[in-house]
């Protein structure tokens, strides 16, 4: 026994040291190729100017891969209530950010062998590719800049209300997979990364949290399994979005990749250590960060917002309708796990 406990921990340290080889090698290869641009393009002097950027992407990008909620769930409030950069900016350097630091920590997760769901990241990637698509071009050009800050504080809230009704109200079984993964769900996840792929177009980032929601409600997926998998989602459809709409849509904010640049070392340092964090606490641990972050992103919506009637209807019935649907789902997951105890004959 004794032997067996000493390979095993061989080879996990094997493991965890080609991780951090191939890690640092990437990170260095990086910061080549980033010094090489920024010094020929750029000075040190913008640091000075822009230095409230990078110091809240160190938390951001640590959260974003800590949590399911991607740094450019962290970087929107602040920037738009604290620093007052336009939302269309900061959704723009949320996709760009998000490439580089949820890259990384997807990387960290893949070497790791973290445990994940494919399955989701595949159908919630396409789908999310999908819907920054329509989005794009059908409902983003048309919000304006307070109604885009509304919908981020009341789709990240009615997350925060799912989190809590699944974790203190409705708990039950939780799955680390999901079981007998057919067509049907294929449709399913798809059609819900369409939604959270249009939430990304207006903001920069949901898909992860929307999907997140989805499979931890319906499917009862573990929060350490669908935090990581949320994360890789985020990853490829932040470098599609980002990709898209610097080439292919053509407008793309010049500030938001200055930002960009003074960001992508701190992004592509700090995802993956809230990557390697989030592996080593407790599912409950993560279920309070996310639901602290949430509140004090409500509170200080309510505190700053200037609400008049339209917003107030709009945010009323943002949330109405998402705790609708998120009890629907708790329903149909019960009576799923009660049908297949059934079978099972428990």
């Amino acid at each position: 026994m004794i032997d067996l406990a000493n390979a095993h921990t061989n080879g996990c340290n094997k493991i965890h040291k080609r991780e951090r080889l191939i890690s640092l090698t990437m990170y260095f290869a990086l910061l080549i190729v980033w010094a090489s641009v920024f010094f020929s393009k750029f000075n040190l002097n913008l640091y000075m100017q822009y230095f409230q950027i990078p110091l809240t992407m160190v938390f951001g990008s640590f959260l974003g891969g800590f949590t399911c909620e991607g740094g450019g769930a962290v970087a929107f409030p602040v920037f738009t209530k604290l620093l007052h950069i336009s939302p269309s900016v900061t959704r723009d350097f949320s996709f760009a950010i998000q490439s580089i630091g949820m890259s990384f920590a997807s990387i960290t997760i893949l070497l790791r062998k973290i445990r994940i769901e494919t399955n989701v990241i595949i159908y919630a990637m396409l789908g999310g590719i999908v819907g920054i698509i329509i989005g794009t071009y059908t409902v983003s050009p048309y919000l304006s800049s307070s109604q885009v800050k509304l919908i981020f504080t009341m789709v990240i809230t009615s997350f925060g209300v799912a989190l809590f009704l699944k974790n203190y109200i409705f708990r039950g079984k939780e799955y680390n997979n999901i079981h007998n993964f057919t067509a049907r769900d294929s449709v399913i996840i798809s059609c819900v990364g369409i939604v959270g792929g249009v939430f990304s177009s207006i903001i920069g980032t949901g898909i992860h949290f929307i999907t997140f929601s989805f499979v931890t409600l319906f499917y009862r997926l573990n929060e350490k399994v669908a935090t990581p998998t949320s994360v890789l989602i985020m990853a490829s459809d932040s470098i599609f979005g980002f990709i898209f709409r610097k080439f292919v849509y053509n407008e793309f904010s010049d500030q938001a990749i200055v930002f960009w640049v003074l960001c992508i070392p701190v992004a592509a340092l700090f995802a993956p250590l809230g990557a390697i964090a989030c592996s080593k606490v407790s599912r409950s641990f993560i279920v309070k960060v996310l639901l602290f972050l949430i509140s004090i992103e409500f509170i200080s919506t309510l505190y700053i917002f200037k609400f008049n009637l339209d917003t107030i209807v709009l945010s009323f019935f943002v949330i109405l309708i998402s705790l609708v649907i998120y009890l629907i789902l708790i329903r149909i997951s019960g009576i799923n796990n009660a049908l297949e105890a059934e079978k099972l004959g428990f």
